[in-house]
């Protein structure tokens, strides 16, 4: 029996790495990944369900005026950088962590609304 697709939605992402915490609006849906943090950067990309896991591969993009990561990263103005998540399924399950960059982040999903 397969998995229903995962309930497309939006989110507030907590994030804390080792210099400091944020937040993130968060659209996940459809196999779309795309938000933006309180600093300007900019997340999209593409996710796939399979074994009630959410593989997800996207890019950040840094605003004009640049950016620093929670992981201590220095983005220069509009700078992409690569990443990629294995999280569950069900997201608001609690403290994932994640690669982003050169470093760990520590996320938290809270889901605000379901959406078609």
């Amino acid at each position: 029996m397969s998995e229903e697709p995962l309930q497309a939605g939006f989110y507030v992402v907590h994030y804390q790495g080792v210099q400091g915490s944020n937040h993130l609006a968060l659209y996940i849906g459809n196999g779309v990944i795309a938000g933006i943090d309180v600093g300007g950067i900019q997340y999209y990309g593409q996710y796939q369900e399979g074994a009630g896991r959410i593989k997800a591969n996207f890019t950040l993009t840094a605003p004009i005026s640049g950016g620093q990561l929670v992981t201590g990263t220095i983005l220069q103005p509009q700078q992409k950088l690569e990443a990629s998540a294995d999280l569950p399924r069900d997201l608001t399950s609690g403290a994932h962590s994640i690669v982003i960059g050169n470093g760990r982040v520590t996320v938290a999903f809270e889901k605000l609304y379901d959406l078609p």
